[in-house]
């Protein structure tokens, strides 16, 4: 209800108690006791309404003042040279609201959000900034972004993984997907989840000495690729899983293509292809520590830790794995320690990794 619909039927309550004290003074009665009694102290029931009415334009007040729109006003600039931004993206956290800044710098989004809120301020080649706002600013927002490096994966032409247009039949498995199955077992424990793939493991327990077998076929004449590098023995076309244990915690892809697939690679790929690809590098330093159990006494840890990008050229990142198990059966047990490496150089027109 708005102040006006409120002030209105204010007026109506008042009139509608007049006319009702002026009908009670009768035909001929004196004009003097007419009005006197007009103007007569006002009764308990009149009293009650003006409090209602007067509650009512108080709640109409308060809705009216929250529902009005707000001006979000200021300048964003770079944080070293001090040179104006032109179109820098601006909106505010949580919704769609949000706007480009000018030529000159210069932005205004209209909000109707309850404060405090977050504005959030990004441009490509900067670091975004987010600005807790308390309450309506006085003054223009001064925004600074710093500068910061875009580091991305290198694009390779290749011909090994498939996508949604290709005539085959394959699936991925993607970062949160392998983080979600992934209990330390070797790859093709956690491929076995998949069609047309079985698998096996001599402890019993998933670690160690594994193969797995993808529509009948043997993993000798499955190609399998690391980060686009053959993985298979080049004489036998075996796979010895025991030598990358753990590889699953650091990879971020895994394509398995099901039959006659992609691969560049000849004799190996008959059956078959499973393309794995590990974590791309993070412009910013992290460490993850992870820790894991199982039947048959098995533990299993490990830690990921990564630099971030050093002197914006550089980046280091790696895994290191501790696995035990006593095995299903006696003289089965296993004790795998790994490690693994990544270093990168990003320079202005060359990439090694």
């Amino acid at each position: 209800m708005t102040i006006s619909g409120i002030v209105f039927l204010s007026g109506i309550f008042q009139s509608a108690t007049t006319v009702r004290q002026l009908n009670n003074c009768g035909g001929p009665t004196d004009k003097s006791e007419c009005a006197s009694f007009s103007f007569s102290p006002v009764s308990k029931t009149h009293y009650k309404m003006k409090k209602v009415v007067v509650f009512l334009f108080f709640v109409g007040l308060i809705f009216a003042l929250q529902a009005q729109k707000v001006t979000l006003q200021g300048k964003i600039s770079d944080a070293l040279s001090g040179e104006m931004l032109a179109g820098a993206n601006v909106y505010v956290a949580g919704t769609f609201t949000g706007t480009f800044s000018k030529p000159d710098g210069s932005f205004a989004v209209e909000t109707r959000e309850k404060f405090p809120l977050k504005l959030v301020v990004s441009f490509l080649g900067y670091k975004a900034d987010t600005i807790e706002i308390a309450a309506v600013p006085s003054k223009p927002i001064e925004v600074k972004l710093k500068p910061s490096a875009v580091v991305s994966d290198e694009i390779v032409i290749r011909s090994i993984r498939l996508n949604g247009q290709d005539a085959a039949t394959f699936t991925n498995f993607g970062a949160e997907k392998l983080q979600s199955i992934n209990t330390g077992a070797d790859i093709p424990v956690l491929l076995d989840l998949l069609p047309s793939v079985t698998s096996s493991s001599d402890a019993g327990t998933g670690i160690g000495y594994t193969a797995f077998r993808l529509r009948g076929t043997d993993q000798n004449r499955i190609n399998v690729t690391l980060n686009g590098v053959p993985y298979n023995d080049p004489e036998s076309h075996g796979v010895y899983w025991v030598d990358v244990p753990d590889l699953a915690s650091s990879s971020e892809n895994i394509q398995v293509q099901r039959g006659v697939g992609s691969s560049t690679n000849g004799a190996a790929s008959f059956g078959g292809s499973i393309n794995i690809q590990t974590h791309s590098f993070k412009p910013d330093p992290f460490v993850n520590l992870n820790f894991r159990g199982g039947s048959y006494n098995t533990l299993g840890s490990n830690v990921l830790f990564g630099t971030g990008l050093l002197n914006g050229k550089w980046i280091i990142d790696g895994r290191a794995s501790l696995l035990h198990s006593d095995g299903y059966v006696d003289r089965a047990s296993t004790d795998i320690q790994s490690m693994m490496g990544n270093v990168a150089y990003y320079g202005d027109k060359t990439l090694i990794r």
